[in-house]
């Protein structure tokens, strides 16, 4: 951290939840239900997630996420109107050829995630 960052940070919490304050490293948390809790510094097995999934159903998981997220900032694109018509079309039609890949991959997923 630089030194001129370094006194925003001088503060009694922050030198509380450090582990060595002038190196700059900061004590580990875990997540548990609604809270932060120090993990601790002796041998742990915390670090062990409380739900594990099989490898494909992980996979299949994290690809509908993805086309979840893509499919919401895409929505969120701002309006094409001050755009060129040829621009606004060749736009367009990406967008669709992207949504019809998505919808298609999705309908892929579910076929072979679903059994």
């Amino acid at each position: 951290m630089g030194s001129d960052s370094r006194k925003f940070y001088d503060t009694k919490y922050v030198r509380d939840h450090s582990m060595v304050w002038a190196d700059g490293i900061g004590r580990v948390f875990k997540s548990d239900n609604d809270t932060l809790k120090e993990y601790p510094n002796t041998d742990s097995m915390l670090y062990l997630p409380n739900v594990s999934y099989e490898s494909p159903v992980l996979v299949a998981r994290l690809a509908f996420e993805t086309l979840d997220w893509q499919e919401h900032i895409d929505n969120l694109a701002p309006s094409l109107q001050k755009l060129p018509v040829q621009t606004r079309t060749e736009w367009r039609k990406q967008q669709a050829l992207v949504k019809r890949n998505n919808t298609k991959l999705r309908e892929l997923l579910l076929r072979k995630y679903r059994d």
